[in-house]
């Protein structure tokens, strides 16, 4: 489910790096490591092809979080809106949102 508190935290793909899988078998602890800390995804090759990937939990988790909003034709319409009032210049400061927040809270 689509959360701009979830993604705000969330790390984003940067980097990939190859491995042979020799190497990755060799020193798995390090590459799972590695992986976890940086989020530098790992790209793993049998007889030089590319055959599997290993990356962080939290990436997966973003990456079929963001297919999930991309295949959700509501929430994709929202964000084109969104979008497109933004161009528009219809936006505003955070000084003003504040206050809309407090006048809101203070009808309840």
């Amino acid at each position: 489910m689509y959360s701009p508190a979830g993604l705000a935290r969330r790390p984003i793909l940067l980097f990939m790096s190859t491995k042979s899988l020799a190497h990755v078998k060799t020193h798995f602890s390090a590459v799972v490591e590695m992986v976890h800390e940086t989020h530098e995804s790992v790209v793993v090759t049998r007889n030089g092809e590319p055959a599997a990937v290993v990356m962080a939990v939290e990436d997966l988790e973003s990456l079929e979080e963001t297919l999930a909003i991309v295949q959700d034709q509501q929430a994709m319409a929202d964000l084109a809106e969104a979008e497109a009032a933004v161009k528009a210049g219809d936006t505003v400061d955070a000084d003003a949102l504040r206050a809309m927040i407090e006048t809101r809270v203070k009808r309840r």
